[in-house]
């Protein structure tokens, strides 16, 4: 079995340090000591304690490793199983919107490609992914007619609409384990400049996964069809976010989009109709 000794550094240096301690010992020993005999055996002796140092730490090691490795397993196990449970749930919750049937999958999408670009590692990725599938949670609780309406919506039924991210929020505020859901689902609609809602968070007040996902929940309501308007040009889509630099975007998260869009010469990145 290979053995990856970055996972037990500190005993490996030990084990060194103690072989090299055993063979400066037996050395000085054999400067005062006369007689082949003597010598020789105080050489032999040197070698077997350094193979005993180094035994002993291989089936350490190889112990660790075969743990370690079975851990992972189970981890990865429970984390598909759990992220297949969250996207059966947020797939009944997009279905209560015909119009945003599979919006929250793409917001996940968009907030992964952008977070991939500004650095996030592997374990942030991933909770992310969840911070954004489950950011529309609150909608649960939004009336199948409000939701499905065609045409503008009255103030009292956008405040209704409004409320979502706080009771997404309560939702998720049980999931002690991963923070993130329920901050992300209060904040994903507030604005840079701090004219968003719920709490009129500014600038970096507001969540760096909530400012990700903002932008990605935004990118894919203007690339999707509603019941008032089809999807929206591709071109369109970008001055749109080009002007909420600073205001409602985070100019960084903003300016990646940008960058993404370009990349996509054949406008794939939205809702296939």
């Amino acid at each position: 079995m290979k053995i990856r000794f970055h996972k037990n550094e500190k005993l490996v240096y030990a084990c060194v340090a103690s072989f090299v301690i055993v063979l400066l010992v037996a050395g000085l020993l054999l400067h005062w000591q006369r007689g082949a005999f003597t010598s020789n055996m105080l050489l032999v002796l040197a070698v077997v304690l350094g193979a005993l140092f180094f035994l002993e730490v291989y089936l350490l090691c190889t112990e660790k490793e075969e743990k370690y490795i079975l851990e992972k397993k189970r981890v990865r196990s429970v984390w598909r199983m759990s992220m297949q449970i969250v996207q059966t749930l947020v797939k009944t919750i997009d279905a209560k919107d015909s119009y945003t049937n599979g919006h929250s999958a793409r917001v996940a999408q968009y907030a992964v490609m952008l977070a991939t670009r500004m650095g996030f590692n592997e374990e942030e990725l991933g909770r992310l992914e969840y911070t954004a599938l489950l950011h529309d949670v609150g909608k649960i609780g939004v009336s199948d007619a409000i939701l499905n309406k065609k045409g503008k919506l009255t103030e009292e039924e956008y405040a209704i609409i409004k409320e979502h991210s706080k009771v997404g929020a309560q939702i998720l505020s049980t999931i002690t384990e991963l923070p993130d859901v329920a901050v992300g689902a209060r904040c994903h609609h507030e604005r840079y400049d701090g004219k968003g809602y719920p709490d009129g968070l500014k600038g970096e007040e507001i969540p760096l996964f909530a400012r990700i996902i903002a932008v990605a929940d935004s990118y894919d309501a203007m690339t999707s069809k509603r019941s008032y308007r089809a999807a929206l040009p591709q071109e369109v889509v970008r001055q749109e976010i080009s002007q909420g630099i600073g205001t409602q975007f985070d100019p960084r998260i903003a300016k990646l989009m940008l960058m993404i869009m370009d990349e996509d010469k054949a406008y794939e990145l939205r809702e296939i109709e």
